[in-house]
């Protein structure tokens, strides 16, 4: 962006505003222990623009910063800088380095905010809680009871979620971490001649088709898994080769290869003779305009499983009967086209608990998914020290946390958070979600409102990205939806 599109950008920008809502409820009301309320005030805060920071800010924060924010408008603009804070009355502050003050301006055309620092990971240990409105949050379980679930979180300290509100829950997973992140070319095989793939920023970048990048591990487990976000220009081609006997294209090396062509994702086994064992193809509709994804694959070696997700959804699971699969200790990743990248790759042990599917609860009754696959009906009665009271209609079981994949609630007695015109939503590193009304965001923490958790504050720095006008027509130009859907009214939150 030239300097004369910036000021004409800025321009349009500036005397925008973002209409701001409350919530028509008493959110006290729902909690039978609220958090003590801070002191009262009268009328929106202003928005306080701290002065720029010098070479005496923390060493700390300097080296968490790794790239800058970047503001998305809706249409094409956007602006790289730091985002300072946004006031309750709708007015942002953003700091670019053509300027020499903040500049401060409505929010009535932002879309949303990339932030550059790293967000906040999960740590080991943390379950995850779906809500009924497709949000999501993370941290450990202090206690379920028929009423609420207490969840400690490094994020937001003690949350305390209404179980109407919650569809889902899923334990932790015990998979144990083997690499995280691309920090450097350190252990990477990468073209020599500069050519291909290339590092830069944490990104393995292919600058052009047909070629290779892979990275040689001591050791793997039989059962792994690689998470990692993809990007790319106009169409992804991607190989992933798992448990390769060797870093080369995937003609040349024994292991699982999973293929990404367009809307098209490919399964097959190469053994050492050469023999390829197709598992099948799989389309995702709508996959290649993403342009971006969160991919996931799950590969056992000795069960011959492999399972793919995308953006935390079940794609699909193969399974072959041929006996154990190879057992290279290769990861390696084959280019078919230029313009894409891997970024914050995350390599594991696979604890082989199956993926959520995203099916919904039964009508009348919970559910209890165990690790192993089998499932049992009945009533959660609660969550204690990491044992989970389920009671069936032949017994009353209780279950260690770490042995149960997932638990669904009855959907007859769920109830859904309502959405208002001035919601915003944050996503975390891993896509889950949280949706509330925004209050403010100053010094790197951010204050929200939600019937599924009342008011709270977050610190900015657990999420990748935030969400402004998120019911916007704007969002979807094609059929004029937003992807987080539209406002609801009523007085009370909806019944599912």
């Amino acid at each position: 962006m030239n300097r004369r599109h910036f000021a004409w950008v800025m321009l349009l920008l500036l005397y925008g505003s973002l209409s701001h809502a409350e919530l028509n409820i008493d959110i006290d009301a729902l909690f039978s222990k609220p958090k003590k309320a801070g002191k009262p005030t009268t009328g929106k805060p202003p928005l306080v623009v701290p002065a720029a920071t010098t070479g005496d800010a923390p060493a700390e924060k300097k080296a968490t910063v790794v790239k800058p924010d970047v503001l998305h408008f809706f249409g094409e603009d956007r602006l790289s800088g730091s985002l300072v804070g946004i006031s309750a009355d709708g007015k942002l502050a953003w700091r670019h380095e053509e300027c020499t003050g903040p500049l401060v301006f409505g929010t009535t055309n932002a879309k949303s905010v990339t932030l550059g620092a790293p967000a906040l990971a999960k740590r080991p240990g943390d379950a995850t809680v779906r809500l009924t409105n497709g949000d999501s949050l993370w941290g450990s379980i202090v206690e379920q009871t028929s009423e609420v679930l207490t969840l400690e979180t490094p994020y937001a300290g003690t949350l305390r979620l209404l179980c109407p509100m919650i569809a889902s829950i899923h334990p932790a997973s015990s998979d144990e971490l083997l690499y995280s992140g691309i920090s450097d070319t350190e252990g990477w095989t990468l073209p020599k001649d500069g050519g291909g793939w290339s590092f830069a920023n944490g990104n393995l970048i292919a600058k052009g088709s047909g070629c290779t990048a892979g990275r040689a591990f001591e050791k793997l487990p039989d059962a792994l898994r690689v998470d990692f976000t993809f990007r790319w220009g106009n169409s992804p081609s991607l190989v992933v080769g798992v448990f390769a006997t060797r870093i080369g294209p995937a003609h040349t090396y024994a292991g699982y290869q999973i293929q990404l062509n367009n809307d098209y994702m490919n399964v097959q086994i190469r053994s050492a003779d050469g023999h390829t064992n197709g598992l099948g193809n799989h389309r995702v509709q709508g996959f290649s305009t993403k342009r971006t994804a969160k991919m996931s694959f799950l590969a056992d070696r000795k069960r011959e499983t492999v399972v793919i997700l995308v953006d935390g959804v079940l794609v699909r699971q193969w399974n072959n009967a041929g006996g154990t699969g190879p057992n290279g200790t290769n990861l390696v990743f084959y280019s078919g086209t230029n313009l894409q990248s891997i970024s914050e790759l995350r390599v594991s042990k696979w604890d082989g608990k199956l993926p959520d599917t995203g099916s919904g609860g039964e009508e009348d009754k919970d559910s209890v998914v165990f690790a192993n696959g089998d499932r049992v009906t009945g009533t959660l009665v609660g969550i204690q020290q990491n044992v989970a009271t389920f009671k069936s209609d032949f017994a009353e079981l209780k279950v260690p946390t770490h042995k149960i994949a997932r638990i669904t609630l009855a959907a007859k007695s769920r109830a859904r958070a309502r959405r208002t015109k001035g919601d915003a939503a944050t996503e975390f590193e891993d896509g889950g979600r949280i949706t509330f009304a925004l209050g403010t965001l100053a010094g790197g923490k951010l204050s929200g409102k939600s019937e599924n958790f009342g008011e709270t504050t977050f610190s900015l720095n657990a999420f990748a990205k935030v969400f402004l006008n998120i019911y916007d027509k704007r969002w979807e130009k094609k059929n004029g939806v937003s992807p987080f859907g539209q406002p609801t009214s009523g007085r009370s939150p909806i019944r599912q």
